[in-house]
């Protein structure tokens, strides 16, 4: 069963899915999640590398995205993008100079909480749908 999950602050809307107990974002994604530029991403990532601090085997995978063919108005074309995990996402986000990695920190041990400890939770928009694929979304949950 795969679940999407949907960041949301006051200014950027993320939506990915759950893959492997772990949430996967693009370069790209990682930095509009931040409000950075994708170089600073690319840099960040590399030097996590080099430092051995993660392994690519561990954090990356790569998926296929179809895109519109730049030459040819009605032809399209598949390349192949990176994803990196949250464990990534994280360790970029704690290279990230940014109110916004921050912020994404906090959420991410807020999240990590919710599935890792039995409390009650309180939030004004946290949802499940139970169905084969459920939609969670998250907002400043509050944990009691």
């Amino acid at each position: 069963m795969s679940e999407i999950v949907i960041y949301e602050d006051d200014i950027v809307s993320l939506e990915t899915t759950v893959e492997k107990d772990t949430l996967w974002l693009t370069q790209q994604q990682i930095a509009e999640l931040f409000d950075v530029k994708r170089p600073a991403i690319t840099k960040h990532i590399s030097n996590i590398f080099k430092t051995h601090e993660l392994t690519e085997e561990e954090v990356c995978s790569k998926m296929e995205h179809t895109t519109k063919h730049g030459a040819i108005v009605s032809k399209t074309q598949k390349k192949q993008v990176k994803i990196y995990n949250l464990d990534m996402i994280i360790s970029i986000g704690y290279r990230v100079n940014s109110k916004r990695a921050t912020h994404f920190r906090r959420w991410a041990t807020s999240y990590t909480r919710l599935y890792t400890q039995p409390k009650t939770i309180t939030t004004k928009k946290y949802r499940r749908i139970s169905k084969s694929d459920s939609i969670v979304y998250h907002q400043r949950p509050s944990v009691q």
